[in-house]
């Protein structure tokens, strides 16, 4: 059969002040962490911004996972956060400092 392929231009969401660090996609909303140490919530729909997290971490924020029913950042600051992901505010719930991470977390692998 013939192969068929479509581009098209995507959605442009603007609002984090520096560069982007990570991505996380939960069903239609997109989450976005970056260098100017904030969680950005998006509509993937229409590319709105539905919630601002600031100064999640203390500098970038490095990585999001989802762990169960929640999100994981890691940050530049050394630390792991655990956030909410049902509601209508995100809060941290716990926080954890891995012994020598204290220059950053780079990489989360949730396991089981």
């Amino acid at each position: 059969g013939k192969l068929r392929v479509g581009i098209t231009r995507g959605q442009a969401m603007h609002g984090h002040k520096n560069g982007l660090r990570a991505l996380l996609r939960i069903g239609p909303t997109l989450w976005s962490g970056s260098d100017d140490a904030s969680i950005r919530l998006w509509n993937t729909a229409d590319g709105g911004c539905l919630e601002v997290v600031e100064d999640a971490h203390k500098g970038s924020v490095l990585r999001l996972c989802i762990v169960r029913s929640t999100v994981w950042s890691a940050g530049e600051d050394g630390l792991v956060k655990e956030w909410n992901m049902l509601g209508r505010r995100r809060s941290c719930i716990r926080q954890i400092a891995p012994p020598g991470a204290e220059r950053g977390v780079y990489s989360l692998v949730p396991l089981g």
